[in-house]
């Protein structure tokens, strides 16, 4: 995703709690012929946020876009077992680093004027629980609620909120579950694309980051263009047990080019096995200049 903003124009903040990690991206950044600053920030800490979001403002001038990215999955665990730690962990990154992400960004962004984006990444899980997994579903959960808080909020300040909710992805996140034995032909089987979701799989228009920031679209959480779909999804039992079994989705979108951003702040902490390369889908185009007015 900062890879696909630098290209559209914007000039990049990247920030990670793993420092080399945010060296690359904005190496990968400057690549595009763009401005790439690489910051190390615990989001689980607010004051490590607000202390981000003023350097970027300080660094490149000012804030136009922030995306609250970072997550974390609990593993080895289940509803019966998950430990204080493992749910605290989980909390702070996934939900409290996006409340504090999305708040310090909103108030930088009143405070300088002209308006600006907010894009948290959610989850199709958010959708329905999982029970190895019950911290990271209610914090993805939490994170649609988020979204369409700060979207009442920050409307009248000329500020949008939208969301992301990606389906089952080839990350680092999501390696251990790719390494179950018949687990990813499982996925790949219920697949209508025959594949399931790459980071950098949607090079199209649908994948453009400036579409789900557009100036007329606020609160929304579209799935991303290969996702899970909970329409799709069919319950059974084997063995007294119940399981959920999943379908992912083709989803298809059409987003308009868009012209020269400015400044984009990633407070992340992305999903990419490679490098901090991740996508998006929406549609509508971006306006500059004047945000939703």
């Amino acid at each position: 995703m900062a890879v696909r903003f630098a290209a559209e124009g914007a000039d990049v903040v990247v920030a990670d709690v793993d420092a080399a990690g945010a060296e690359e991206t904005t190496r990968l950044v400057g690549a595009q012929g763009r401005r790439g600053l690489a910051l190390r920030c615990d989001v689980s800490h607010k004051a490590e946020i607000d202390a981000l979001v003023a350097a970027a403002a300080a660094r490149l001038g000012h804030v136009d876009i922030v995306v609250a990215n970072a997550g974390v999955v609990e593993s080895d665990t289940d509803c019966l077992r998950l430990t204080e730690e493992q749910w605290q962990r989980t909390i702070g990154v996934n939900l409290t680093g996006v409340f504090f992400t999305l708040q310090a960004a909103a108030n930088r962004m009143i405070a300088q004027g002209g308006g600006g984006r907010l894009i948290a990444i959610s989850s199709i899980m958010s959708e329905w629980g999982a029970p190895g997994t019950p911290a990271y579903t209610a914090t993805k959960a939490g994170v649609r609620q988020l979204v369409r808080s700060f979207a009442m909020a920050c409307g009248r300040h000329g500020i949008t909120c939208n969301g992301i909710a990606p389906g089952f992805i080839e990350t680092a996140m999501t390696a251990r579950y790719r390494a179950v034995p018949g687990l990813l032909d499982a996925f790949v089987a219920r697949t209508p694309v025959g594949r399931i979701g790459q980071p950098a799989s949607s090079p199209g228009r649908s994948s453009s980051p400036t579409a789900v920031s557009a100036r007329g679209c606020t609160a929304r959480l579209p799935p991303s263009d290969v996702s899970l779909h909970p329409s799709m999804r069919a319950f059974f039992t084997r063995n007294g047990r119940s399981i959920t079994r999943y379908v992912i989705a083709e989803r298809a979108t059409v987003a308009s080019a868009a012209p020269a951003m400015t400044t984009t702040v990633s407070g992340v902490q992305p999903w990419s096995a490679t490098g901090r390369l991740a996508w998006t889908a929406l549609t509508a185009p971006i306006s500059t200049g004047k945000w939703m007015r």
